[in-house]
């Protein structure tokens, strides 16, 4: 029997996950913004660009 993935529904704890996600992410960009602005060292400038670009 083939499962027609167009007309999946996500599960409640699904959509809380990617929610979680979301907002954690969200979260994280403000502050990796903050850091990059006021960082003075360049290797944990360097951290930090790397998380934005996995956060966004």
């Amino acid at each position: 029997m083939a499962v027609d993935n167009q007309n999946a529904r996500l599960t409640a704890s699904e959509i809380t996950n990617l929610w979680t996600t979301y907002m954690n992410d969200s979260g994280a960009i403000c502050q990796l913004k903050f850091f990059e602005e006021k960082c003075e060292d360049e290797d944990i400038k360097t951290v930090v660009d790397f998380i934005m670009n996995l956060a966004t």
